[in-house]
């Protein structure tokens, strides 16, 4: 789990706020990448309080990111 207060759970904490603020615009001044992603998980972070990321090397052999990043895959080879 990311600690509150460290660097990279200030992206968990702030990004919220920040983009609403900005009116999804990022920092270059540019449409905030992937809104129609991020608008959901941030509803349903805020919706169920207090959560828990962890950073996980990716293709480092953890079974939950082996089996997400195959799921990824398949959905990817779905979409027409």
């Amino acid at each position: 789990m990311i600690p509150v207060g460290s660097p990279r759970s200030s992206l968990v904490e702030k990004f919220p706020s920040v983009q609403t603020t900005r009116g999804w615009i990022s920092s270059a001044r540019k449409p905030v990448a992937n809104r129609d992603l991020w608008e959901p998980l941030i509803d349903l972070v805020e919706a169920r309080g207090e959560v828990g990321f962890r950073w996980v090397k990716g293709h480092s052999g953890d079974p939950m990111n082996d089996l997400v990043d195959r799921l990824a895959v398949e959905a990817s080879h779905q979409v027409p």
